[in-house]
This record gives structure tokens, C-alpha cells and sequence, in this order.
């Protein structure tokens, strides 16, 4: 308490769980967001990478499942658009006569659904780089700030 302002008693989250114990179950309702698409993973097999990836930084105890649902969700409908633009892009005769693309207006909808998982991720991330022991970031020396206050040659 010594170094902190008005020596205030810190604020503490007590999580019932430790972090070695918390398993986080897969939540039966995912399955109504499944896909029904043929070489797209299923939700569950993303619900799945997501947790053991976040497993590993020792901060998933304290990310709200819901939001890693949401992630899932967004992700998996980035990939069923993605495929069915795979399979759909066709290049078609036009009424003059020469080829064109035809413009696939789920192209549009696949980058709503990525910029959805991107902005879900780093809500997720943010949690996790400030909550982590390890830094997950860039080399902290390449921080151009640090080296302006440190009176340092480099």
C-alpha cells in the first residue's frame, strides 16, 4: 500500500475459481449457429481452438464466455460467406457481349462479419494483455516513447 495514492487498499477481483482449475464448457446454444455449409468447421471446433488458445495465456478465467460466443459466432459466419463466395464468383456473358465478374454482394457482408470478430478479438485480447504476466506484444525496446524518456543512446 505504500506506493499507492492516499494509501487506498487495492482493488481486488476474487474469482471463486483459481485459473488451473477454470474450465470453460461449451455452451449448448452455440449449436443453433451451426454450420451447415461442407468444409467449413463447426462452431464447436471454434469454440474450442478459441478456449485452449486463451487456455494457454492463464487469463481465460476471466473472459466472459459471452464474448468469446460472439467471437465464434462472427468467425464462423466470416468462413460460410467466404466459401459461399468461393463457390458462387461467376464470370457470365453480358448482354454486349464481352466476360465480366459478376459483383457478389456477399463480399460486403463477409467484411461486416470480419470487422465484427476483429472488434469482438480485441475486447478479448485487450483482457488478456492486461491481465497476462507474459508480454505478447512487440520487443517493449522498439517502443519509440520509451526511448524519448529514457535519455538513452541507442
Amino acid at each position: 500500500m505504500e506506493g499507492l495514492y492516499g494509501k487506498r487498499r487495492p482493488k481486488v477481483l476474487n474469482f471463486p475459481e483459481s485459473a488451473e482449475e477454470y474450465k470453460l464448457e461449451y455452451p449448448e446454444w452455440l449449436n443453433c449457429h451451426d454450420s451447415n455449409w461442407e468444409g467449413v468447421p463447426s462452431i464447436k471446433e471454434f469454440w474450442e481452438a478459441e478456449v485452449d488458445y486463451l487456455e494457454k495465456t492463464g487469463c481465460l478465467h476471466l473472459i466472459n464466455p459471452t464474448l468469446i460466443a460472439y467471437y465464434v459466432i462472427s468467425l464462423l459466419r466470416y468462413h460460410e460467406n467466404e466459401h459461399s463466395i468461393a463457390i458462387s464468383n461467376t464470370v457470365y456473358q453480358s448482354k454486349r457481349g464481352e466476360l465480366r465478374v459478376d459483383a457478389n454482394p456477399l463480399v460486403g457482408i463477409s467484411k461486416g462479419y470480419l470487422a465484427d470478430a476483429l472488434a469482438v478479438w480485441d475486447r478479448i485480447w485487450r483482457i488478456v494483455e492486461q491481465n497476462s504476466e507474459t508480454y505478447y506484444g512487440d520487443d517493449p525496446s522498439h517502443d519509440i516513447m520509451s526511448r524519448l524518456l529514457s535519455n538513452k543512446p541507442r
